[in-house]
């Protein structure tokens, strides 16, 4: 992973747990913390983009995780936030198990190659390390948030 994926997230971009009970009122949720933190113009026009990106095809990347997002005029930069639902929500994954562990990230039209880069440090940081475990553990958003630092910590380690 060239870039950190914990510099795209911090505690307070943290839904723990989620007030959410579907797919699409998480990804309003979510994108509501990102406006709370001055990342997002217009919310309606980034849950547009999401729900479009989303009818497209699930963004449930199984095992319990969800990765929406999309790419708008309303985002002032690449941004991520992570929404713990319990219950875990129904997203259409690839192997049929509801989500637990929200990650939407959102990025202005002209941030294509970050964004992809981000989504895929994300993926390799998911397949190789115990983070979905430690979030499920996790008793705060702060826990939540060391627990990514932590991983991501041992990965960039790992491939030194």
């Amino acid at each position: 992973m060239a870039k950190r994926f914990s510099r795209l997230i911090d505690p307070d971009s943290i839904a723990f747990p989620m007030r959410a009970s579907s797919k699409w009122e998480a990804i309003e949720e979510l994108v509501a913390l990102l406006a709370a933190r001055g990342k997002v113009t217009c919310t309606s026009e980034l849950v547009e983009a999401t729900l479009k990106r989303e009818s497209q095809g699930s963004t449930g990347i199984g095992q319990g995780i969800a990765v929406p997002h999309a790419k708008c005029e309303a985002v002032r930069e690449l941004s991520v936030c992570l929404g713990l639902a319990q219950p875990a929500l129904e997203w259409e994954a690839i192997d049929g198990k509801p989500c637990d562990v929200i990650f939407l990230m959102a990025a202005p039209p002209g941030a294509s190659g970050p964004h992809i880069q981000s989504l895929a440090s994300l993926a390799r940081l998911l397949k190789a390390t115990s983070l979905y475990d430690r979030i499920l553990r996790a008793t705060s958003a702060h826990e939540a948030y060391q627990a990514l630092i932590e991983e991501e910590n041992s990965l960039l380690a790992d491939s030194e």
